[in-house]
């Protein structure tokens, strides 16, 4: 029997699919009716590498497997890939604070109800692109300022036209082979609704995670959490002594295996690694492991550990026991106490007595945080064979996410030997393109064109439309499709294509040649320079 405490019916009933409590979507002037539902179905899994995971727009880091839902069968930090063993359950980011004295928490898990996106909004959802694509490049890549406006990233993956140029989502940084990104706060009604003791710290939160393909750096999934004020937070707010942490719930085993909750040990490393590149790595680790290994079917250690911060805490505790025994917190105090206790709970590290174990690892304090301050967190889940094969996975974590410095202003005296500009999140032994690159110079005039999408005939349109474009100049295009939500329905490489208007047909169908609902749909011209794109309504 299985002794992980499952989540309550009232969680399970709000990400059924059903989301009764979420209010609907207004729908824009002369467009149809759009119903607003959350990354349910387990699509945005972190596949490219030999770990897989499942993220949410909805806080929570992992399927909660076991358990009967619409995204619970997707992978959890399943390592190797397709193996069927998985080594977490849920996982999410904590952030606590003092306000006025009393201590506020808000948790992205258990159960993942205290951060979400908007839940009235069709455009808040995860996005998904790849480093280097067209809109999604970065420095040093010779086309960052992908749109040639002589700005960077200034207008970020959301399905949003931050910048006022009549264009969406053309010039922003996506980072590694899987880059996902989601809005979060901690304030939004349907929190509220569905979780009446929760106290908002009025919070937002930019989610962004990444994945990698090649055998060096596929054994880990890199996070970077950016808070910021929400829109609600008063003008004269001072939280203090701000803790930031990390929670784990690690069931290690294959999948439908009665008891792998419970079979589970915590271990915790802080010390030097030589990394496989002969650099010794600084690393403070918290992990677990499977107590029996399930006869050789389960080897994998699962760690988390933070970048560009020091650990200042690390605790465990226990399911089915209560907090003073050393179980679950249950209230914002409780959550809090443990957040802010400085020093590494050593108890349980070593000891033989194998149970369902929680880890939460953390940083703090950051004595104030204000309308206008941004505080960014950097870490990454990690899996590896053994205690060795863990530690040698983090410290290539590590290297990764350390990135590389560049001379970007010119000057030798700025930085280390003029290095002064850091890009995280480089793997190691990634020969980026420096910009300075004669093979790779950018013509500036070719760079700042990029192709113009035109009125689709008819809009709107049943049973099909006219998709028009034109080119400055020959070039390769690619056509995709994203419904309300931002998900890609249809795709469609054309290939070399001349100068001037072109145009496609759209019979409002999906890349398998299914009828899409009516709606609101976004179209992406990406062009060798560029990105362009405008929003066709289909009425059935």
């Amino acid at each position: 029997m299985d002794s992980h405490p499952r989540c309550p019916s009232s969680f399970l009933l709000l990400f059924s699919g059903a989301l009764l409590a979420l209010p609907a979507v207004a729908p824009a002037a002369g467009a149809p009716h759009l119903a607003r539902v959350y990354t349910l179905d387990g699509e945005f899994v972190h596949d490219v590498g030999e770990i897989q995971l499942h993220v949410t727009n909805f806080g929570l880091i992992g399927s909660l497997p076991g358990n009967t839902c619409s995204f619970c069968d997707a992978p959890s930090a399943m390592w190797p890939a397709d193996s069927g063993v998985d080594h977490v359950y849920q996982a999410g980011l904590w952030i606590g604070a003092l306000l006025d004295g009393q201590p506020l928490v808000t948790t992205a898990a258990p159960s993942g109800r205290e951060l979400r996106d908007d839940a009235v909004d069709p455009l808040a959802t995860i996005y998904e692109a790849t480093e280097g694509e067209p809109g999604g490049r970065r420095y040093p890549h010779p086309g960052f300022d992908d749109d040639g406006d002589g700005l960077e990233d200034e207008d970020p993956l959301n399905g949003r036209d931050d910048d006022l140029d009549g264009a969406i989502d053309e010039d922003f940084a996506a980072v590694s082979d899987q880059y996902f990104r989601a809005f979060l706060t901690d304030d939004d009604d349907a929190i509220l609704a569905n979780e009446p003791d929760h106290t908002p710290l009025h919070l937002q939160v930019v989610q962004e995670s990444f994945a990698w393909s090649d055998d060096d750096v596929d054994d880990f999934v890199g996070f970077e959490f950016t808070i910021t004020a929400s829109d609600d937070f008063p003008a004269d707010r001072v939280l203090e002594d701000v803790h930031l942490g990390f929670y784990v719930d690690p069931d290690i085993g294959p999948r439908g295996v009665p008891g792998i909750a419970s079979d589970d040990l915590p271990d915790f490393f802080d010390g030097l690694v030589r990394a496989p590149n002969s650099s010794l790595v600084p690393l403070t680790l918290a992990s677990a492991y499977d107590a029996d290994g399930d006869g050789g079917v389960s080897p994998g250690h699962v760690g988390v550990l933070f970048f560009d911060r020091e650990t200042t805490g690390f605790q465990v505790f226990q399911g089915n026991l209560t907090f003073d025994q050393g179980g679950d917190p249950t209230t914002d105090a409780e959550r809090y106490a443990l957040l802010s206790e400085s020093g590494y709970d050593a108890t349980p590290t070593g000891t033989t007595n194998a149970g369902d174990y929680r880890i939460l690892i953390s940083t703090g304090p950051i004595e104030e945080f204000r309308i206008d301050d941004e505080i960014r967190l950097r870490l990454a889940l990690v899996v590896g064979a053994g205690r060795d094969g863990l530690l040698t996975h983090a410290a290539q974590a590590y290297l990764t996410s350390y990135g590389r410095f560049f001379d970007r202003d010119g000057d030798p005296d700025t930085g280390d030997d003029g290095r002064e500009y850091r890009v995280a999140w480089i793997p190691p032994g990634q020969n980026p393109v420096s910009i300075h690159d004669e093979d790779e110079a950018v013509d500036p005039v070719v760079a700042s064109w990029r192709g113009a999408l035109l009125p689709n005939v008819p809009n709107p349109f049943n049973p099909a439309t006219e998709i028009r474009f034109r080119l400055p100049a020959a070039g390769s295009v690619s056509l995709q499709i994203h419904d309300a939500a931002g998900r890609r329905v249809r795709s469609l490489e054309l290939g070399s294509m001349p100068a001037g208007e072109s145009a496609w047909s759209w019979n409002g169908t999906d890349d398998q040649g299914r009828a899409v609902a009516s709606g609101v749909y976004l179209v992406r011209l990406a062009t060798d320079r560029g990105v362009d794109s405008r929003r066709i309504v289909l009425a059935r």
